[in-house]
């Protein structure tokens, strides 16, 4: 399969389509913010964060996510021939986010932005790095956060549906003994994709076997039960919460989740994908195809 014609959509589909033309110049592109029926028709590939917002029936030999995620294009199996994706530097980037974070409140950094404020000179003592940390996922995103707790001599447990072992974790356990991994640890990590699955599965059972925990939900807000969150930060299981992503987005104005002292909400931004990573995602995806070859990037393929 040689795909020809990709329609790119999307926020980076101009700037992506533009330093696609040189390195694909045997490929036709179009690039469509908001694609109409008449170039769905005539695309045979599509690039995307997303599948589109229509009621046009499509399908394609060749569908590539610029984004890690691939939930928007799971349900339209049926109508994609081979699904890819991006990651670039992407697993790196999410593992400097988290861990800034981590660094950020270990050192009380909110606190004196807080004090600038008002003009208050009040040192803090830093508090210690956590010991322990899990992370609820072990794909390629979360081993780029794992790699980087582990190098400040952090302990990483992670968790997944098989207990099948992932680089740069500590220890790797099955979904079924998640109180191991949740014992003594007071950093959680939530990398999940959004799944049937997962759906609102970090909820009361889960949050309620920790004990003053620094919670991160940097995979999907549809993993999270927000009123199971609220009932936590009541109770102090959860102390502080960093949301990265949420069920709707951009997140409601009138949403709790703003005011909470002890939430900090962030625009789905920790591991942003760059122009430079679709375009050599693309690329190469494109040559793997065209030369039959099983690509690095892929999701899912025929069969």
């Amino acid at each position: 399969m040689t795909p020809s014609r990709l329609l790119l959509s999307g926020r980076l589909s101009e700037p992506v389509a533009r330093a696609l033309a040189a390195r694909l110049p045997d490929v036709s592109l179009r690039a469509r913010v908001d694609p109409a029926p008449a170039d769905l028709d005539w695309a045979d590939s599509y690039a995307a964060f997303g599948w589109p917002s229509t009621d046009h029936a499509v399908s394609f030999d060749w569908v590539h996510s610029m984004g890690a995620g691939v939930d928007a294009f799971i349900d339209h199996a049926g109508q994609i021939g081979v699904l890819t994706r991006t990651l670039g530097a992407m697993p790196e980037r999410m593992g400097a986010f988290v861990l800034a974070l981590v660094l950020g409140r270990a050192h009380h950094l909110r606190e004196y932005a807080l004090s600038q404020d008002v003009r208050e000179w009040r040192p803090l003592p830093p508090e210690p790095l956590p010991r322990r940390a899990a992370i609820l996922g072990t794909g390629v995103v979360a081993s780029g956060v794992a790699r980087a707790l582990t190098g400040q001599g952090i302990a990483v447990t992670g968790v997944n549906r098989s207990g099948r072992t992932s680089p740069h974790f500590s220890a790797v356990v099955p979904w079924g003994r998640l109180e191991d991994a949740l014992r003594d640890c007071s950093l959680v990590v939530a990398a999940l994709p959004a799944s049937s699955s997962t759906y609102r599965i970090i909820g009361e059972d889960v949050l309620g076997q920790l004990r003053s925990a620094h919670l991160v939900n940097v995979g999907r807000g549809s993993t999270l039960d927000l009123a199971a969150l609220g009932s936590a930060l009541a109770s102090g299981t959860v102390v502080h919460a960093d949301l990265d992503v949420f069920d709707h987005e951009p997140l409601d104005n009138g949403s709790w989740l703003w005011a909470h002292p002890a939430v900090r909400v962030t625009p789905h931004v920790a591991a942003v994908t760059a122009v430079e990573d679709a375009v050599d995602a693309i690329a190469s995806t494109w040559a793997d195809l065209r030369a039959s070859r099983l690509p690095a990037t892929l999701v899912t393929r025929p069969g």
